[in-house]
């Protein structure tokens, strides 16, 4: 029998159960920011946590009660880092995302016209790397009527100063020109800081939302020796810079790219068995009445005893459970094999006994190790540590250090012995 319904990952915001204050806090801090009155200001706000513990959910549940209690004039735009390659994936999805919420604006109320085709015009710079002069003022061109530059200074300047772009040049004019257009990272970030100033200025809010931002795709992995992902990040956190409300979603262990002034951060910690029992049942309940009744019956109960004792995570507990019900595992006398199955299917290639020997490298499962006694668990052999960092078995206590310990993937607490409790672990 397979579920219908339940996925471990996802994140509606209705399935949102067990974190009524951390919800509270964020709903909060973003509504206090949006009815802001007084001079532009910025402000940014972070939630974080260990992997799984619920951070996407958490966001998206505040940002859905948006859609009815934001102030008029308010645009949200939402970015997952995850789905974005490097510092201008992110700019790209900013600039769709502003665009979309610009023309909703001017169809719903109008006035917007001018705001509108000035994003249009920051977000089709944003696609290009390079652009002859000619081809970049063409591309500008469809623009031009609706423009203006009293309407939005800040953009029309970094522009000029970025870029020595102008918009007073006529088709003689244009086709008359040479040279080339380098559109750097860094530039096209005063560009949007520019246009975000601007759209603060005629009112309206805009809170931007970078979630998994230490997910953030790039040719290179973030960690020790990879600078240019630290730079990536940091970067993108330049648009900090501007009037908006800037929430971020990142996992603890990258904390050490936010700057010292990001000082509104909220770390979830992990939710107690009642919570995650509850978490379960609410997924359950889309199910159908067979399987729900297949889950009810005392093996069934008794196996899910056992994974609610064990799991640290909502995301854990929730893979657990679908992978061993719906490899017909689900039931305590069967939970040995049935973890070993899940391993051979979601870890492969990764030998089952090397990550017993990492596991149990452990004092605890919830501890941290240096690389010397994982390495030893290895047999010496940094390529097979190297591949578990790569396959997230083990994760850093800090991405950034070279010298940091690391955890064990809570999704694969069930190799420690001190889960087990009193019982012999698999």
């Amino acid at each position: 029998m397979f579920f219908d319904r339940l996925d471990p990952a996802d994140t509606d915001p209705a399935r949102l159960v067990g974190r009524a204050e951390d919800r509270h806090w964020l709903s909060s801090v973003v509504h206090r920011y949006l009815a802001l009155g007084g001079p532009p200001v910025g402000r940014a706000f972070c939630v974080t946590g260990g992997k799984g513990v619920g951070k996407s959910i958490l966001i998206r549940s505040v940002l859905a009660s948006l859609d009815t209690d934001a102030p008029e004039g308010t645009v949200v735009v939402s970015v997952d880092c995850s789905a974005c390659h490097g510092r201008r994936g992110v700019l790209e999805a900013v600039a769709n995302g502003v665009v979309r919420g610009l023309d909703a604006l001017e169809q719903r109320s109008g006035g917007a016209l001018a705001l509108l085709a000035a994003a249009q015009v920051a977000r089709t710079l944003t696609r290009f790397d390079d652009l002859p002069l000619r081809v970049a003022h063409e591309q500008l061109r469809p623009f031009h009527p609706a423009l203006d530059e009293g309407a939005t200074p800040h953009l029309f300047a970094a522009l000029r100063l970025g870029f020595g772009l102008t918009f007073s040049l006529t088709d003689k004019q244009i086709k008359r020109l040479t040279g080339a257009l380098r559109l750097d990272d860094a530039g096209l970030t005063e560009v949007w800081i520019g246009l975000l100033t601007d759209l603060r200025a005629h009112g309206l809010q805009v809170l931007l939302v970078l979630d998994n931002l230490d997910a953030l795709r790039h040719d290179e992995a973030p960690g020790p020796g990879h600078d240019q992902v630290r730079r990536a990040v940091e970067g993108i956190l330049a648009l900090k810079a501007a009037p908006i409300g800037l929430l971020l979603g990142l996992r603890t262990y990258a904390l050490g790219v936010l700057p010292r002034d990001i000082s509104n951060t909220r770390a979830l910690r992990p939710l107690p068995a009642e919570a995650l029992q509850a978490i379960l049942t609410d997924r359950l309940a889309q199910e159908r009445a067979a399987l729900r009744d297949q889950l009810a019956t005392a093996d069934g109960q008794g196996a899910l005893a056992c994974l609610l004792r064990m799991a640290p995570t909502p995301r854990a507990l929730l893979r657990w459970v679908k992978f061993l019900f719906e490899a017909g595992r689900l039931r305590p006398d069967a939970l040995e094999a049935g973890f070993q199955f899940f391993v051979e299917s979601d870890y492969a290639p990764l030998d089952l006994e090397l990550l017993r020997r990492v596991a149990w490298s452990f004092p605890t499962a919830d501890a941290a190790v240096a690389d010397d006694a994982l390495l030893a668990a290895c047999e010496g052999d940094r390529f097979v540590l190297d591949q578990l960092q790569d396959r997230e078995v083990l994760l850093p206590r800090d991405v950034w250090s070279a010298e940091t310990p690391r955890t064990l993937d809570p999704e694969l607490v069930f190799l420690h012995p001190v889960v087990w409790g009193e019982g012999a672990a698999p």
